[in-house]
């Protein structure tokens, strides 16, 4: 009979820890855990990572917007929101667009989407989303502008998790970040993500913002989610890592165009 006691899973706060620790570039203590199984729930909070992200973004954006162009400003806090986790998803997006774009069999397309070089299709994909993401936050009225930044932040996070829920994961030979951080959600997490994202946006109602923002953008990322998951299993038969950013990357981009409309 083996004397060792069962590994502690680890705490709300170093679980929290975790997902900053992976899903962002914000400094964490050195003995955040990041094993494969922390990591994987650590991703049942991407909701509250995004709301930092957002509020580090929206912050920096509206500070810039009283002495600096609304333009300019915009940029700035895009820039800082990519420079917060890294251009994490940015990559996965470009990637996902060489992929689905460059290959004509599946194997084509995993093994395209393991070149870290951007191709053609991953450059123009990505210079298109940010463009749009640009047009779209110029388009909405200040300070609210902000507002919905950080709200699309925080709703985007939940595409991926329901990705994780609904499809397999394929593992490629490509050394990737989120190798060790993917694994099959269970439903209950992925609705606690959900939760989490229509509860912060309901605080968005206190700044005088309309009720209908409690739910709007989560149910426009989970709608886009499902989507997105029928297209990866059509695709490529599931989903990578890099797939995942590009399922962040489309959803936020789609949040910010619901609060145009």
């Amino acid at each position: 009979m083996s004397s060792e006691r069962p590994k502690r899973r680890p705490g709300s706060i170093r679980l929290l820890a975790a997902a900053f620790l992976f899903y962002s570039r914000i400094p964490m203590p050195r003995s955040t855990p990041h094993d494969p199984d922390t990591l994987t729930r650590a991703a049942g909070l991407l909701p509250v990572v995004g709301l930092v992200v957002g509020a580090i973004a929206a912050g920096v954006g509206f500070a810039a917007s009283m002495v600096l162009p609304d333009a300019f400003a915009t940029v700035l806090a895009m820039g800082v929101g990519i420079l917060a986790t890294g251009a994490f998803h940015e990559d996965g997006l470009s990637d996902t667009a060489d992929g689905l774009g460059g290959g004509w069999s599946v194997e084509q397309k995993l093994e395209i989407m393991k070149d870290s070089r951007s191709g053609a299709y991953g450059v123009i994909t990505t210079v298109i989303q940010q463009l749009a993401v640009f047009s779209l936050l110029l388009a909405l009225d200040l300070p609210g502008r902000w507002v919905f930044l950080i709200l699309a932040h925080i709703a985007s996070r939940v595409g991926p998790m329901i990705v994780m829920a609904a499809a397999d994961y394929l593992r490629v030979d490509k050394p990737s970040k989120v190798g060790g951080a993917v694994g099959r959600q269970p439903l209950a997490r992925v609705i606690m993500t959900i939760v989490l994202s229509v509860g912060f946006s309901a605080g968005s109602t206190i700044l005088g913002l309309p009720t209908i923002y409690i739910w709007l953008p989560t149910a426009v990322v989970v709608v886009a989610a499902l989507i997105g998951t029928a297209v990866l299993r059509t695709q490529i038969g599931g989903y990578t890592g890099d797939t995942l950013g590009a399922i962040q990357q489309v959803c936020f981009t789609l949040c910010i165009a619901a609060f145009t409309v």
